[in-house]
């Protein structure tokens, strides 16, 4: 199988290795012409620093641990009768992060000229947008945010999880816990190596499952804020998702309530002026990723649910006129396209929670669980639906027909 290489960068290469290596002070040097190293870094030439390297040995300290690890990684997956076929460096948004995913990025494509086991390597470095350390709060609230989602993206594009291997041993402290995060969510191999370590340490996926119980019914929450990564909530817009007797007006109202307190792990709250906002921390998105991936699974699968009788099959109810654009002709098409679907019937617009974007969730009414889409049209008026099956369906197959609508959207229009 052919592998991507994820490679967190950190700047210990330029601002520890090279650094004292011009200054005449580094003795970590072994073999090669060291000199021409030097003279490059105080050139600033990127390109010619990037040949110097090919004169050393990749297991050299002086090249810094990113090389070290992915030369232990070509030995590994030689062995394996695999093949690493892409490197994609993630840089910090600094000038020597960048600069180190320049001379990476060309150190690798002039070993892929000369090395026939390369021959065919792909590499590239991307910038982490607020990855840097001037400015702690961007960092937390920004930078490990945008990681995620470069990450995740190059996850997308390799299209299975088993492809890809993060190699979390350059940059910050925090991104090996994002990194181990993805490998035990997404079922990816995680390496690290210490600069004085002679092996790898291995991160392998733990044997367990995530809980998605919590992307079922709060399926529309996690929605608006991976879609939207940047988005912060007021108390009223986060609080209308919660199921409640009354309106939720205070926090303490929402730390009592029982469905909120099982999601908190997957939101940062900051309190302003006695206003508090909400927002998605990178566990959330992690999670949203992971079940985002299992959806897929399950509409690539061979599972399908069993269509009711002609009988059974009652066009969709509407109780009231005024709805949104569009919406009578997007039930329609999920009720025409969908012969497992009894029928579907309009919800009233009372003490519902706030209707974001369009998808399905998972909620109980009167003891039993349903499915339960939203809609929203371009006037951001927004309504929601219940969808009955001919008989009631144990909750396993609830859960693959919840995510196979949520992977169907966009054709559903």
């Amino acid at each position: 199988m052919q592998k991507i290489l994820i490679c967190t960068v950190g700047t210990s290469f330029f601002q520890g290795n090279l650094a004292r290596l011009s200054s005449g002070t580094n003795n970590d040097a072994n073999g090669g012409n060291i000199d021409k190293l030097a003279q490059a870094y105080n050139a600033n030439d990127w390109n010619a620093l990037a040949r110097a390297m090919l004169d050393i040995s990749p297991a050299s300290r002086i090249l810094g641990a990113e090389v070290n690890t992915i030369e232990f990684m070509l030995s590994r997956v030689r062995r394996e009768n695999e093949r690493i076929s892409k490197i994609i460096f993630l840089v910090s948004d600094t000038e020597d992060g960048i600069n180190t995913g320049n001379v990476l990025k060309s150190y690798y494509t002039e070993r892929a000229k000369k090395e026939k086991e390369l021959c065919s390597l792909q590499v590239d470095y991307r910038i982490i947008k607020d990855l840097q350390d001037a400015d702690p709060n961007l960092f937390k609230k920004s930078g490990l945010l945008n990681l995620v989602r470069a990450i995740s993206q190059v996850i997308r594009e390799a299209g299975d999880p088993r492809k890809v291997i993060i190699d979390a041993t350059g940059g910050y402290k925090a991104q090996i816990a994002i990194a181990v995060m993805f490998g035990q969510a997404l079922g990816i191999d995680v390496i690290y190596k210490h600069e004085r370590f002679s092996t790898i340490i291995d991160f392998p996926p733990m044997p367990v499952a995530l809980d998605f119980s919590y992307f079922e019914q709060f399926n529309d929450l996690f929605a608006v804020f991976y879609y939207e990564f940047t988005k912060i909530m007021t108390f009223a817009e986060f609080s209308s998702f919660f199921e409640s007797e009354r309106e939720i007006s205070t926090y303490s109202e929402l730390s009592n309530n029982e469905d909120f307190s099982r999601i908190k792990l997957f939101f940062d709250i900051e309190e302003i002026d006695g206003n508090y906002l909400f927002s998605m921390n990178y566990a959330g998105f992690i999670y949203t990723e992971a079940a985002l991936r299992m959806q897929w699974q399950f509409k690539n699968s061979k599972t399908t649910m069993p269509a009711v009788s002609p009988s059974e099959r009652k066009v969709p109810r509407l109780k009231d006129d005024h709805y949104p654009i569009g919406f009578k002709e997007y039930i329609e098409r999920i009720w025409q396209n969908e012969l497992w679907i009894a029928t579907i019937i309009s919800m009233p617009y009372d003490k519902q929670r706030g209707i974001k974007n369009r998808g399905f969730y998972i909620r109980k009414i009167k003891g039993e669980n349903q499915i339960i889409g939203y809609y929203r049209d371009k006037n951001n008026f927004g309504a929601r639906f219940r969808i009955l099956t001919g008989a009631a369906i144990e909750h396993k197959l609830l859960r693959i027909a919840l995510f196979y609508l949520n992977s169907k959207v966009e054709e559903f229009g």
